[in-house]
C-alpha cells in the first residue's frame, strides 16, 4: 500500500515540476531506472530516496513527512493500513487520480471527496483519458444538499467527469464515505489478482479516524461498495432525479422508489461497465 501511495505522489510532483525521469534522477543523485521503478511500485522505496525526490520537486513538508513515514513503516513489514487524514489534500487526490483508471465513491452525504477526485487536474496523458469515476450517492443526502452542491454535481455529470448512481434509502449504512482507487493506469500487467492488490480504499466514518487500507484489511470497505452498487439505480434514472432535485421540480423520492426495483436489476451491469 505504501509503495503504491508514495509512488503515485512522486510521479504527480515530478509531472507538476515538469521534469523527466532522467532529469529528476540527476537532480536527486538517484539512478534513472530507480526513479521510474519506484513510481510504478516495482522497487521498494527508502525514506532517503523519498525525501530526496520530494525535496527536488518542492513538495510541502507535511506531504514529505507523511510519505516518509509510510515508507519507513513498510521497510520492515507489509503495511495494509494507515491514517488517511493527509490524503484529503488536493495533491494526494491528483496523485491518486493520475495513477488510477477507476475511482468509485460511496457517500451518505459529504461530496468533497467526489469533487476532489473529479477536479484533480494533472498533465493530460493517454492513461488519464481512460479514467472513470462513479459516485454512489445515498438518496437521503438529497434532502440536505445545498443548491450549490447539486448544481456542481450536475455540472460534473454534464462534463462527463463523473457518473452518479443513487443508492435507495432502504440501504442501511452508517454515515461516512468510502472511496476505492484502482491504481492500474501504469505498471499493471493485466492480471486480476494484481488489480486487486492495486486497489486502495479510503474510509471516512463519522466520529472515527480516517483510514486507507488494501488487501485483507479492506474487506469491509470492499463489501460496502459491492452492496451499494447492487442496490443502486441506473445512471440515467439517477441523473434525472438529480436534475429534478436541482430544479425543484416536485418530489423526486417517490419517483425514484417507483423505479428502484428496475434500477437495481441493472445495477450490477452498470457497475461492471463503469469499472472497465
Amino acid at each position: 500500500m505504501s509503495q503504491l501511495l508514495v509512488g503515485a505522489l512522486l510521479r504527480h510532483h515530478r509531472s507538476v515540476k515538469g521534469l523527466s525521469v532522467a532529469q529528476a534522477g540527476r537532480l536527486a543523485g538517484i539512478p534513472t531506472s530507480r526513479v521510474s521503478q519506484t513510481e510504478l511500485a516495482r522497487q521498494l522505496l527508502s525514506e532517503r530516496v523519498t525525501r530526496s525526490l520530494l525535496e527536488v520537486y518542492g513538495a510541502p513538508e507535511e506531504e514529505m513527512h507523511y510519505a516518509a513515514a509510510l515508507v519507513e513503516r513498510s521497510g520492515s513489514d507489509h503495511v495494509h493500513e494507515a491514517g488517511a487524514e493527509p490524503l484529503g489534500s488536493g495533491a494526494w487526490a491528483a496523485a491518486l487520480r493520475g495513477a488510477s483508471r477507476e475511482t468509485v465513491i460511496f457517500t451518505t452525504g459529504p461530496l468533497q471527496p467526489a469533487f476532489h477526485a473529479a477536479a484533480a487536474v494533472v498533465a493530460p496523458s493517454p492513461q488519464q483519458a481512460r479514467w472513470t469515476a462513479t459516485l454512489l450517492l445515498h438518496e437521503p443526502a438529497l434532502d440536505w444538499l445545498s443548491a450549490e452542491q447539486l448544481a456542481q454535481l450536475v455540472g460534473l455529470l454534464d462534463a462527463q467527469a463523473l457518473s452518479v448512481r443513487l443508492v435507495p434509502a432502504s440501504f442501511r449504512i452508517e454515515p461516512g464515505v468510502v472511496t476505492q482507487w484502482t491504481l492500474t493506469a501504469r505498471g499493471w500487467d493485466g492480471r486480476a489478482a494484481q488489480r486487486e492488490r492495486r486497489q486502495l480504499y479510503v474510509a471516512h466514518a463519522t466520529g472515527q479516524p480516517s483510514l486507507v487500507r488494501n488487501g485483507p484489511p479492506a474487506r469491509r470497505e470492499r463489501q460496502v461498495l459491492e452492496a451499494a452498487a447492487q442496490r443502486a439505480l441506473s445512471v440515467a434514472i439517477s441523473a434525472h432525479e438529480l436534475r429534478q432535485a436541482m430544479q425543484g421540480g416536485g418530489p423526486w423520492a417517490p419517483h425514484a422508489r417507483r423505479h428502484g426495483q428496475a434500477g437495481a436489476r441493472g445495477a450490477d451491469a452498470d457497475f461492471r461497465r463503469a469499472a472497465c
